[in-house]
């Protein structure tokens, strides 16, 4: 259930805030390491045709996981596909729950 609420939470921020820097993978992998060193657990947040945001059909907007809150940046990308070759190596996929927002596809941390 906490999940739930802050994949709501998150949602409710990424719509009324956009994220605004774009990411390339090699800036995503310095930001995960990063947040390694801080001892930060940093989870990539990925949605589906996001709203007014973004030019790719796919985002993923990483979140400092103690409170979910989304950093104003982005991975963006064409398919699914591509955004998770994006992505830093080494994490896990973390499966939406039901009752997540349906633009909320997965996550990765």
């Amino acid at each position: 259930m906490l999940m739930q609420a802050l994949h709501h939470m998150l949602a409710f921020a990424l719509m009324s805030k956009p994220a605004d820097q774009i990411l390339t993978a090699k800036t995503a992998l310095r930001i995960q390491w990063g947040a390694k060193q801080a001892n930060d657990d940093l989870v990539w947040v990925i949605y589906a045709r996001p709203q007014a945001q973004a030019s790719g059909q796919y985002i993923a907007v990483p979140c400092i996981d103690a409170g979910m809150t989304p950093m104003a940046m982005r991975l963006e990308a064409s398919t699914l596909e591509e955004l998770r070759t994006l992505l830093p190596p080494g994490l896990t996929r973390i499966e939406r729950l039901q009752d997540d927002d349906p633009a909320l596809i997965e996550s990765w941390n």
